[in-house]
């Protein structure tokens, strides 16, 4: 990882936009091509410094005051049974093992 990859988690950090091609837009503001955008994204993902990609939600934008977040000990043998249990629950946004 060197200075480039710094300057581009630092802007990865503020979100995607919603445009068709938001790498683009990352690549202007840092003086790099959409292609080596991506290609460093994918360099950092296969050494392990991304784990993954994902969106987060504004809760109190959307009316949501308070949430939980619980952790379970289950039993390897019953993770997918418990896991779908708990995730057919309306009340539960998010269910996934550790």
């Amino acid at each position: 990882m060197d200075e480039r990859d710094l300057e581009l988690l630092r802007v990865a950090q503020d979100g995607l936009s919603l445009e068709k091609r938001p790498y683009r837009i990352w690549g202007e503001a840092l003086g790099m091509g959409e292609e080596e955008v991506i290609s460093r994204l994918l360099a950092m993902e296969e050494e392990g410094i991304i784990r993954r990609f994902s969106a987060t939600i504004g809760h109190r934008a959307l009316g949501i005051l308070a949430n939980a977040l619980i952790v379970w000990r289950v039993p390897p043998e019953r993770v997918e049974e418990v896991g779908l249990a708990y995730a057919a629950a309306e009340e539960v946004t998010h269910c996934y093992e550790r």
